[in-house]
């Protein structure tokens, strides 16, 4: 997966590392998304939307369900990294449950796998 990094667009590259430095920070999982909306949102609305969708979705219980909607149509990179919050916020300490979550999903499961195990 070493190639990985190169295809998640430079927006969210730079949320990625900001998750992973507040993680180090000692900021809650569920957390996250609230702070990655108030540093990106005028600069990244797309992503953001995304995090929106994963804050309705968060505790469906219905999991499939709950992808789709944070995956959103058509979806892209920035609902990846959404997807990939989920699916760790679900799976909290198993990453490989997490990225098995988001593989049985094909849209964009490579970037969403890359991003939980950076973020593990």
């Amino acid at each position: 997966m070493s190639d990985q990094p190169a295809m998640l667009p430079e927006g969210v590259l730079a949320a990625v590392r900001s998750a992973r430095d507040l993680l180090d920070q000692g900021v809650p999982l569920y957390e996250l998304p609230r702070r990655l909306i108030l540093a990106y949102e005028t600069v990244y609305p797309t992503m953001c939307d995304a995090f929106y969708r994963l804050g309705h979705a968060a505790a469906w219980r219905d999991e499939q369900a709950a992808l789709r909607h944070i995956w959103g149509n058509p979806p892209t990179a920035d609902s990846a990294f959404a997807a990939a919050l989920y699916a760790i916020m679900r799976f909290s300490g198993d990453s490989d449950s997490a990225v098995g979550c988001v593989e049985r999903y094909a849209y964009g499961a490579a970037l969403a796998a890359h991003i939980i195990k950076t973020l593990e």
